[in-house]
Order: C-alpha cells, then structure tokens, then sequence
C-alpha cells in the first residue's frame, strides 16, 4: 500500500500538468465573471516562446491596473434595445444570434467620432467560439454592428498543432460623419502546451498564437478625406480548464498607434498611488490651426509628447512643460497625439485645419 501512494505522489504533477482539450463548454457563459491585471507594456519577458511541455514562468509580473472582465445574456434588458433586437433572431437570422455579450475598451482610432458603451457580442456553437458583432454608441447613437462574414476567434475542439483561417469584416455608416469599415484575416495556430505561471498562480494551459492582419477604411464627409489604414495584432492567449477566458491574454499591435498589453486573471489588489495611467486626452480646439491644450494636471509635467501621423510614423517629438502645443509647423490633416510621463500615457486624435 505505502508502494501504491508513492507511486501516485511521483505521477501526480504528470496528470496535474498534462495537455489539455478544450470545447464549447471552457467559453463564456452568462454570469462568467473575472478580475484582471493589466500591464501596459511588455516589460522584459519573452511572450513569443513556447513549446510542448513547455514551462511558462510569468509570476513577476507586476500589474499596473486592474479591471472586471463580465458575460451578460445577449438578451439583457441592461443593453439597448437595439442591440438586443439584432443579436437575438435565431429564426431570422440565426448567423448573428448571439448567447453572450461583455463590454470592452474601444481603441480603434476614429478620429472626430465620440465612442461609448462598446459591446462585443458572441455565439458559442459545438465547433467554434464566434464574434457576430458589435453595439456601440456613436455619437450617442447606439448602433448594432453585424460581421459580414463573422469572426471565428477559435475553432473546437482546441488541441495541441491545430491551425485555421477565419476572414471577417463588417462595415457601419457614422451618423453626420461618414463610414467605417474593417476587414480582418485571422490565422491561429495552437502552438505550445505546458504549465503557465502568473501572480495568480500555476495551471495547465494550451498556448494559441493568434495573429490577424487587419484593413481599416475611414471616410469623413466634413473634410473630403478617405483613409485606408493597414495594422496587425498578434495575441498570444494561455487557457486553462475551469476559466472561460485566457489566464494570461498578451496582445501586441503593430502599424498606427502600435501599442502592446497584457491581461491575466488576478484577484483584488491594492495598487499603488503611483500606478499608471492610461487614458483618453481631452483636448482643444479641435481641429485647430496652430495650437491645442491639453487638459492635464500640472504635477504631470514634464511630458514626452510624440505626433505621428495616420501611416504611424512619428513626425514630432518633444519633451513639453505645459499644456499648450505648437503645431504651427505641421501640413492640415489627422494626426495622433500621445503624452507620456511617470504617472501618465494618454492619447488622443487631432485635426489640422
């Protein structure tokens, strides 16, 4: 008997930390509910590596904010009624029927365009997690986005060497603007299996490298302007049974406003005062002809400022000491403006005129 024990102590940490499968019933459902750290940096971990058995240590990550990640009903009488009415037609239109809904940060650029109450909305079927689309509120318009086709984030079951190619796009008229559109090519690849560990704590995890080249088009009415912008976002994404969504979630994108963030499940932290913060940048006037503000605590300062424009290259750089900005040299156009210090990265759209 004492053999029989000894024997299971050694083939224990085996079958705790073997490779794992994943179908529909590991992804979100009503109600799911989680706590995540955020990093707004990659700091000096390699995200990229990955194997078979391979062993991910993350545990020094420090989280730099922290936010809920939650799933409600696509049919929540919380969500405008328009939402509701174009995510739940099982009958007529079963393509966009979605099962759940979470709200999430809006950082596509669109500049001249107020954005608020972003919902992405997705259907759970027995081969595929799906995005059918989005609500959000456009110039206080909440608008229902459908994907034509929709955007098949993973297929199932999810398995060590699995690859596939999803292409999605959808497109939306902004009221008294102009349009906005986007199309997507998604290639995912399962690419690594083994043990992951983060602050929160170790788990068996299957790693999917997920990398989509992304066609943004925007047209703006009031300044006769159209502008195709092509980017890239690759995400390296760890599930672990037991969680419907990554433990560990790193999204790098790369092209206009390149920037780069990790997210992992966490419990409640006391961060410091002294976090970082990113935020939108309040702004004025805008569009301008020769200056802006910047509506910024004056503690704040001094502050990297950095103007790209809407290819992402940077055009101006300075180190700022107060809220006034001198654009007197730049041509008329869109640009993007960011500010970085200790205790701050915000950013923001400008328009010269």
């Amino acid at each position: 008997m004492k053999k029989f024990f000894i024997l299971i102590a050694v083939l224990m940490p085996f079958y705790s930390f073997s490779q794992i499968t994943l179908g529909a019933g590991d992804f979100p459902s009503a109600g799911d509910s989680y706590v995540v750290s955020i990093m707004n940096d990659l700091g000096s971990f390699d995200f990229a590596a990955t194997g078979e058995g391979y062993v991910w240590d993350f545990s020094g990550l420090v989280p730099q904010l922290q936010d809920t990640v939650k799933f409600i009903s696509a049919s929540s009488t919380s969500l405008p009624i328009t939402y509701i009415g174009a995510f739940n037609n099982f009958l007529t239109d079963p393509e966009h029927d979605a099962d759940v809904a979470n709200y999430q940060s809006f950082d596509i650029p669109v500049p001249m365009v107020s954005i608020e109450d972003y919902y992405a909305f997705y259907k759970i079927q027995t081969d595929a997690f799906i995005q059918v689309g989005v609500g959000i509120k456009i110039n206080s318009a909440p608008l229902p986005v459908l994907y034509n086709p929709t955007d098949t984030i993973i297929t199932f079951p999810v398995s060590y060497g699995n690859m596939d190619t999803c292409y999605s796009a959808f497109n939306t008229n902004i009221p008294t603007i102009g349009y906005f559109g986007e199309q997507r090519t998604r290639y995912n690849f399962v690419d690594g299996w083994g043990t992951v560990t983060t602050p929160y704590g170790t788990f068996s995890a299957l790693r999917i490298q997920s990398y989509s080249e992304i066609h943004d088009s925007l047209h703006y009415e009031q300044v006769g302007m159209s502008m195709p912008i092509d980017r890239t976002e690759t995400e390296y994404k760890w599930y672990a049974k037991n969680y419907s969504i990554p433990i560990l979630n790193v999204v790098v994108r790369e092209g206009m406003n390149s920037t780069a963030t990790v997210t992992y499940i966490d419990s409640i932290r006391h961060l410091s005062l002294n976090e970082y913060k990113v935020s939108d940048l309040n702004i004025y006037p805008n569009p301008s002809t020769d200056h802006f503000y910047i509506d910024v605590n004056e503690n704040f300062f001094p502050l990297d400022l950095n103007i790209c424009d809407m290819t992402g290259r940077t055009i101006m750089r300075s180190e700022i000491h107060n809220n006034k900005i001198d654009v007197s040299q730049l041509p008329k156009g869109i640009y993007f403006l960011s500010v970085t210090g200790t205790r701050l990265h915000a950013s923001t759209r400008i328009i010269i005129q």
